[in-house]
């Protein structure tokens, strides 16, 4: 890319062309990116011949159907006006064909209702203003089919290149452009000099990932430790790398690695999990672009496998869907081999454009689990909390070996917090016997900490069912364990509800609430609880009246509708209580919208009916 950067230097550096340059390449290898972030810099840093700096005006061609248009957004990148008001004025006046250099001539009087900040960028005469601009114009092929490639290059040319010796930059893929006659024969005498645009795809992922996710420390510290690896991966999962669909990739991952990382909470796991999720993103999404995926059930495949195989087909058959896919990912790159996992929620994103969290988050704490799990058996031949479970079959240094394993294992955080009442439970008998022969001094102490740790880090896949604990042998400490467990899942379960209920809020205030969000929320057995933990009256009460219209008819149909709503809500009434008094306390102060406060005394009213209501009142309307 230097070349091509000096040679635009040494370009506007000359006192006087007659002719623009060309830099050509085919779409998604970064030409645009490249000219935006790097050659824009490189011109405006450079100083002109009389002193003054370059502007570079960079003009997109996409979907112009009219040379006026052209002279339009000249004159606006010129201006680098912010205020559409004045854009709308400057349109009625209609001065944007040929005449553009007469506007410049004239400004004060043609933008007398533009603000200040446009007159002072703009001065008097045209030859001051454009003698030190550099235009860019993009997309050349992308012209609408109604405008000619000879009315563009004419337009362009008469105003700027011969008559005002502007320096011109055109952005294309010459190859795409229809009218190939034309162009040929117009390019020659526009065009001074054409450059070739190439750039190594490890150099365009590069400047893409530090320059447009600068601010995302998790994705830079993940690709600046990967980096080798995901280069390597992304040429050989791309035929041609298409910036577009390279986007595509890093901003879906990005936005599934942030959910990851709200709730996975250990480093290690963290970076196992956004490996897995890179590649699965990478693969997925490539496939989606090419038009080969419709539907998340055309990989159900791949879903819950760890491992990959293909079989030949049957010569005189076409191999089906699942054949080409495994044939064309796996068992020919190792990095995707041992690290990829297909999630069905990442299929769905990929695909629809939503996420399941609670299913994403399912899945990834269910592959958590199972990685440990195999880390555990690939440690040797026999499991040592078999044996332990067992030990009247075995001989002392076979127990003491098993025994020494596991207290190893809980001090590498092996352990899920659900598996230590077990394993406390079987040390417990052995204490109880007289058959601790492990050398650690301090079993207690290892098992407690190792309890800690791994219930800071753990996530439920399922309802724990504390009745299928092995409770042989108990004590006071056994209870905590189990006490801290159950405080934990409540804690978890209560976080995640209160979260759908924030996002059932935000939908509401939006007008986009679906189905599943409405479904979240529907049976919530703590919801004015989580109100007042959301801090609804400061948070959400300012909203617009047809949020609490919305908000009073939820009440009506969440409880007043159900006749037997006290069986399930009496609970309720202290912090329906609390509700009452805050709303209270807003409408005290509140004289802004009489309409909004006619809204928020029916919404009290209703929280009153409620609260009667679920207490066993008769009030049902």
């Amino acid at each position: 890319m230097e070349l091509i950067t000096n040679t635009v230097l040494q370009y506007i550096s000359l006192p006087q062309t007659n002719y623009a340059l060309q830099i050509n390449g085919a779409w998604g290898t970064g030409k645009t990116y490249y000219v935006k972030n790097k050659l824009k810099t490189a011109i405006e840093d450079e100083s002109s011949s009389n002193g003054q700096v370059f502007k570079f005006c960079y003009i997109s061609l996409n979907g112009f159907s009219s040379v006026e248009q052209i002279g339009e957004a000249v004159f606006f990148e010129i201006a680098n006006t912010k205020n559409q008001l004045a854009v709308q004025g400057l349109k009625f006046l209609g001065k944007y064909g040929s005449g553009l250099a007469g506007i410049f001539a004239n400004v004060e009087q043609s933008v007398a209702n533009v603000t200040e900040d446009i007159i002072n960028k703009i001065k008097s005469s045209s030859t001051d203003v454009l003698s030190n601009i550099v235009l860019c114009f993009d997309d050349l092929e992308r012209i609408d089919d109604s405008l000619s490639i000879k009315q563009v290059f004419g337009f362009i040319n008469s105003n700027y290149i011969e008559h005002h010796h502007v320096k011109v930059i055109f952005i294309s893929n010459e190859q795409e452009i229809e009218d190939q006659e034309n162009y040929k024969i117009i390019r020659e005498k526009v065009i001074g000099k054409t450059l070739n645009f190439f750039q190594s795809e490890s150099t365009i992922l590069e400047d893409i990932v530090f320059n447009v996710y600068a601010e995302n420390e998790n994705f830079i510290f993940f690709f600046e430790k990967e980096k080798r690896n995901l280069l390597q991966v992304i040429n050989f999962v791309f035929e041609d790398i298409n910036l577009r669909t390279l986007r595509f990739v890093l901003d879906s991952f990005v936005i599934l690695q942030s959910e990851v990382y709200s709730f996975c909470k250990d480093e290690k796991e963290r970076h196992e999990i956004s490996k897995t999720l890179f590649l699965n993103t990478l693969i997925v999404g490539n496939e989606y672009k090419k038009g080969n995926l419709s539907s998340v059930k055309d990989l159900s495949f791949l879903y819950g496998l760890s491992y990959f195989y293909y079989f030949p087909s049957n010569k005189e058959s076409e191999e089906d869907y699942a054949q080409k896919f495994l044939k064309r990912y796996h068992r020919l790159n190792d990095f995707i081999d041992h690290n990829v996992y297909y999630f069905s929620a990442v299929s769905n994103y990929i695909i629809n454009g939503y996420i399941n969290n609670d299913e994403f988050k399912k899945e990834v704490n269910s592959l958590l689990e199972k990685r440990n799990r195999e880390k555990l058996k690939r440690t040797g031949e026999e499991n040592p909390i078999e044996i332990l479970r067992e030990y009247w079959m075995y001989d002392e240094e076979k127990v003491k070996h098993a025994q020494d394993e596991v207290l190893n294992r809980i001090k590498e955080n092996l352990y899920l917090a659900n598996e230590y009442p077990n394993l406390y439970n079987l040390f417990l008998m052995f204490r109880n016997e007289n058959l601790i022969i492990t050398e650690e001094k301090n079993v207690e102490g290892v098992l407690e900490t190792g309890f800690t740790k791994a219930l800071e880090r753990w996530k439920p896949t399922a309802k724990l069912d504390f009745w299928d604990l092995n409770m042989n042998q108990s004590d006071g400490k056994f209870q905590k364990i189990i006490d801290r467990l159950k405080q934990k899942e409540k804690e978890i379960d209560y976080r995640e509800r209160k979260d759908k209920v924030s996002i059932w809020l935000k939908a509401v205030i939006q007008d986009s609430v679906e189905a599943d969000m409405f479904n979240n929320i529907e049976h919530e057995k703590d919801f004015f609880k989580i109100l007042l933990d959301l801090n609804f009256t400061d948070e959400f009460l300012n909203q617009s009246s047809a949020f609490i219209v919305e908000m009073t008819r939820f009440l009506h149909h969440k409880y007043l509708r159900i006749i037997n709503s006290y069986e399930f809500h009496s609970h309720e009434i202290p912090y329906i209580d609390q509700l009452i008094n805050q709303v209270e306390d807003y409408l005290r102060d509140y004289s802004e919208d009489k309409i909004k406060k006619h809204n928020l005394y029916r919404f009290m009213e209703q929280l009153e009916k409620v609260k009667i209501h679920v207490g066993k009142g008769d009030n049902t309307n």
